[in-house]
């Protein structure tokens, strides 16, 4: 089965269940899971491979909590002091039938440890609105779910500043597989599927994408997982950090994070019906996509090259070309497996 990125007991399925692109990451902690285009699966773990982010990574990084639920935990992304975007799967519960309502979930914003943080991080949702192409169960290859939504505060984040988010049309001329993307979230990050809330970080290869999410990470490199559904990926270009993705699921069916030789699924931000969505639901909040370049990606703090200081990951061992499943088996098994569904641009 394939598998979304939020906490396990999100879902309330069994492993056994089956159920459910730019970089990888998922709803929750469903950052690196995708499931099955049956039913939704379950999540499987957090920012796998990761090290603990410091507090000048947080960036525009935040959590979504459910109150008394220690089972239940998302990441999301500040876009304006008043406006998150989450996955659209983080905000259901039995399995898509059912939204939450706003005041049943909890934004932390500005805190490495979500579940430590104080009253002064904790910011009430006024409202949350699913994407309306938002297609659940979602497929477990990548495709047009649409698994985004946003989610307006009642009140402004001060702590934190958004990250600008990139165009998709400006972002594919910045990518190629191997280039480096950085993959952050609260997921979950022990085998026990007990250790989240802490945000974690690190780097993937970037692989391919279709019109609406990409493909980010290999055998063996840094994933997203359970509880990072919903978090960022970003990339560094000219020195300026953008936003392209966001956590969607795992890639493939049965896979869990980490593992999966072509990593995680990511929704594309800047695709232009999403971004003109986003701006329109925030009420003028979010001013939309920006992308000043004169081409190129610089290795900045999380892009380019795999030895950067700041990330004590997997990254580190060795140039992306070395990960198991990076290289041109991946693209022809990307290819035939999306033919159906979207024409493969990299």
């Amino acid at each position: 089965m394939y598998h979304d990125r939020m906490k396990p007991g999100f879902r309330l399925m069994s492993v056994a269940a089956v159920g459910l692109l730019l970089a990888s990451a998922s709803g929750c902690l469903v950052a690196n899971e995708s499931e099955s285009e049956e039913t939704l699966g379950e999540v499987a773990s957090p920012i796998f491979g990761g090290a603990a982010a410091t507090k000048d990574q947080i960036f525009s990084t935040v959590a979504l909590l459910e109150p008394g639920n220690p089972d239940y935990i998302c990441s999301g992304i500040l876009l304006a002091p008043s406006v998150v975007v989450t996955a659209a799967h983080c905000i259901y519960k039995d399995e898509c039938q059912t939204e939450y309502a706003p005041y049943d979930l909890t934004v932390v914003a500005g805190t490495l440890d979500a579940t430590a943080a104080g009253a002064e991080q904790r910011y009430e949702i006024a409202n949350m609105i699913p994407s309306p192409g938002f297609v659940c169960p979602m497929s477990a290859a990548p495709g047009m779910v649409g698994d985004l939504a946003i989610v307006i505060l009642k009140g402004s984040v001060t702590k934190l500043s958004p990250v600008p988010t990139a165009t998709f049309d400006k972002i594919k001329s910045a990518l190629s597989t191997g280039t480096l993307v950085t993959i952050e979230g609260y997921g979950d990050r022990g085998s026990g599927m007990t250790q989240f809330g802490q945000l974690y970080v690190a780097q993937t290869p970037y692989q391919q994408a279709s019109t609406t999410e990409f493909v980010a990470g290999a055998m063996s490199a840094p994933d997203t997982c359970h509880g990072d559904s919903g978090g960022p990926v970003y990339l560094t270009v000219e020195g300026t950090k953008y936003l392209i993705g966001m956590t969607s699921r795992g890639n493939g069916v049965d896979s869990a994070c980490g593992s999966a030789p072509m990593g995680g699924i990511y929704t594309i931000l800047g695709v232009k019906e999403y971004d003109d969505w986003l701006k329109a639901k925030s009420g003028g909040a979010y001013a939309g996509s920006s992308f000043v370049s004169n081409g190129g990606v610089d290795g900045g703090s999380d892009g380019g090259s795999p030895s950067l200081p700041g990330c004590a990951c997997r990254v580190s061992e060795g140039p992306a070309s070395s990960w198991p499943g990076l290289g041109m088996g991946i693209g022809v098994e990307f290819q035939q497996r999306t033919a159906l569904r979207d024409s493969v641009a990299t």
